[in-house]
């Protein structure tokens, strides 16, 4: 029984391998066609909140299709502002399922240190282990093959996982 569940783990660590794979082959082949390097791609990321948003979803929400919508684009402007220094207090406000935790607390983060490496995050809830899987979700984009594509500069210590 044991020996089943681990294939299974195997199997599925396999099979999103697989899909990032292939995802990124596909980026790669759109790239090309545009003429776009990494490092283009990355700079305009850097620019967007919203851009890297969808950029980044497949990584961090895999199996789920990206649907943008206004009240993302209200966040991504918002969060950039607080980027800023333009707002110094926010609280996001929309109906549960609708990005927010994934914008707020996995992908901002992650977008400003892209540019401000420095920058230091508290990760909290009202609960640990949704803490702990806001967390979990930023540290494994940082360490995703997406990212340290485009972003091969920035990576977390060891010693710190």
């Amino acid at each position: 029984m044991r020996h089943r569940r681990w294939a299974g783990c195997l199997s599925s660590l396999l099979e999103s391998d697989f899909r990032e794979a292939a995802f990124e082959a596909r980026l790669a082949v759109e790239r090309a066609r545009l003429g776009i390097t990494l490092t283009d791609e990355a700079r305009q990321l850097e620019a967007s909140f919203a851009d890297f948003v969808h950029a980044a979803w497949h990584v961090v929400v895999p199996n789920t299709t990206y649907v943008h919508g206004w009240h993302v684009d209200a966040i991504c402007d918002h969060l950039e502002a607080v980027s800023r220094g333009e707002i110094r207090r926010l609280q996001v406000w929309v109906p549960p399922g609708t990005m927010k935790s994934t914008t707020c607390s996995i992908l901002w983060p992650v977008w400003e240190w892209c540019t401000r490496p420095e920058l230091r995050y508290l990760t909290a809830s009202y609960e640990l282990k949704l803490a702990t899987d806001f967390a979990v979700k930023s540290r494994d984009l940082l360490r995703s093959a997406w990212f340290q594509a485009r972003w091969p500069q920035l990576e977390m210590k060891r010693d710190q996982d």
